[in-house]
């Protein structure tokens, strides 16, 4: 019978993954919003190249996904989640970059599907 520290071995891992999946997969129908009401051809005059614009789109959300990453290893910590700093951090960097990806392939299709209807 497995114990609830065996559990949350392979349980927090995956919600860590839930929470970029879901995080940077929501960058695109955020910017289809922000190009529906106009907002996104106002960011499109700075004086910024527009590849800076969507990778910093991508960008903006490790920030928040670390934080709840760090929340949730805390949290479990004490139930009997085993910590290993080196996996953890070398986890969070590939997520961050997964993430990054996701959050640019949302944005392209984004960009592609701007033209359809809804």
């Amino acid at each position: 019978m497995l114990e609830i520290g065996e559990t949350l071995q392979w349980f927090v891992p995956g919600v860590l993954v839930m929470i970029v999946l879901f995080g940077t997969g929501a960058t695109g129908p955020n910017l289809q919003y922000e190009m529906v009401t106009g907002s996104h051809e106002r960011t499109l005059v700075a004086p910024l190249s527009r590849s800076s614009l969507l990778i910093g789109r991508a960008l903006k959300e490790i920030a928040p996904i670390a934080a709840q990453a760090v929340i949730i290893v805390l949290i479990a910590w004490p139930f009997g989640f085993t910590v290993h700093v080196q996996g953890l951090v070398v986890g969070l960097v590939l997520l961050a970059v997964f993430g990054v990806g996701l959050g640019a392939r949302s944005d392209t299709l984004a960009l592609k599907t701007k033209d359809r209807e809804r």
